[in-house]
Parts: structure tokens; C-alpha cells; sequence
């Protein structure tokens, strides 16, 4: 929608679908391979909760294997005229957050 609303894992919040668009851009310039796998999903009227698995490979031309990560996740969705309003991620990134410290660490 474009008041879209996404929510990180920390609680914070980004409002608007342009902002999220160069969000996802940004996101997937260091991690291009990133996608999620739902192993269960739930539904009550508008909201859809997913659990499953993140996972993507931080910048893969590196070709390092120690850059992949695979986390379990969950996400929770609103929808509003079959369009997602709300999308909120549950996950630990501190591996994510950890291999992306190690890497800029080495470009120093």
C-alpha cells in the first residue's frame, strides 16, 4: 500500500512504499540471493503469520562460504484490498549483522 509499514526485528519502523522499494533495493545489493523458506503459515481475517527461514549470502562474488546464513524467522502480515499494509520480520540478525562486521573488518 503506499502507506506501507515494515517493521525490523528491532522495532523500528519504515512508512511509505517508495522509502521501502530503495530499502528492499539497498538489501538486496548485499544479499542477492536472500529469500525466505515458510514451513507454516497461519491466517485470522487480514493478518497472515508465516514461520519458516531467512537466509542469503552477504556480497556471494566473494564466493566465501562463511558468508551465507541461514536464520528460522517469522514474519507477520497485514493486508488491506489484497495489498500487504503491514510487514513485520521476527528474527535474531546478529549472524547477518556479524558477517557483514567481519567483511568490513578485512576491507580495512
Amino acid at each position: 500500500t503506499p502507506n506501507h509499514v515494515f517493521v525490523d526485528s528491532y522495532g523500528n519502523e519504515v512508512i511509505g512504499s517508495t522509502i521501502m522499494k530503495s530499502g528492499w533495493d539497498a538489501y538486496f545489493q548485499m544479499f542477492p540471493d536472500y529469500k525466505i523458506e515458510v514451513n507454516e503459515y497461519f491466517e485470522s481475517q487480514n493478518v497472515i503469520v508465516a514461520v519458516g527461514y531467512a537466509m542469503g549470502t552477504y556480497m556471494p562474488e566473494t564466493h566465501q562460504a562463511e558468508n551465507f546464513w541461514k536464520l528460522p524467522a517469522a514474519w507477520r502480515m497485514e493486508e488491506i484490498s489484497g495489498k500487504v499494509h503491514k510487514w513485520q520480520v521476527i528474527a535474531d540478525t546478529k549472524i547477518p549483522f556479524d558477517i557483514i562486521a567481519k567483511n568490513e573488518n578485512r576491507n580495512r
